[in-house]
């Protein structure tokens, strides 16, 4: 087994701006990150956010592996994270799908660990 160990390593803007700098245009991989670094989430929990999860206080979290949810208040950057996850297939992919996830591939489905792995 490839036994790797926890880091504790923090994030920082410079970071994220660094790796949405190498991802390419037509990757949601800086949108599911965005969303992350924001809210403190898993990448399964990204892509599990549904358009109802979209509040007027904020964003609606449901946590993983046994930890509680909770509502993150809007900012503005995270508004602007979200508005720019439900304008992704529209805007980007030319494809206008209803979906109930903030963040889908284009038929409309929400994105798979296996997608996020393939991206990586």
């Amino acid at each position: 087994l490839n036994q790797q160990s926890p880091r504790n390593r923090y994030v920082t803007d410079r970071d994220l701006l660094a790796y949405k700098n190498l991802c390419s245009s037509r990757s949601y991989m800086p949108l599911a990150m965005e969303l992350a670094y924001l809210c403190r989430l898993r990448a399964n929990e990204v892509y599990s956010l549904k358009i109802e999860h979209v509040l007027n206080d904020g964003l609606r979290i449901f946590r993983g592996k046994g930890s509680m949810g909770e509502i993150t208040l809007w900012t503005p950057r995270l508004r602007k994270a979200v508005e720019d996850c439900l304008n992704w297939n529209k805007c980007i992919r030319g494809v206008s799908i209803l979906s109930p996830w903030i963040l889908h591939d284009r038929k409309g489905c929400k994105y798979t660990m296996s997608n996020h792995k393939s991206q990586c």
